[in-house]
């Protein structure tokens, strides 16, 4: 995570990391956003593109 704005159950540097066998390591959010960064993740494992994503307002 790079930044937050508001309240968020996590803090900037937090992270979560996603191998090509699927195992999840860490946590972006603990909310609904963990289900959109992994699905991202995926999408960046078979593409090898990175991306920045905002979440919530």
């Amino acid at each position: 995570m790079v930044a937050v704005h508001g309240s968020a159950p996590r803090s900037p540097g937090s992270a979560l990391a996603v191998g090509v066998d699927r195992a999840v390591i860490g946590s972006a959010s603990g909310s609904c956003v963990e289900g959109a960064v992994y699905d991202l993740c995926q999408e960046a494992l078979a593409s090898g593109a990175c991306t920045l994503e905002s979440f919530g307002y």
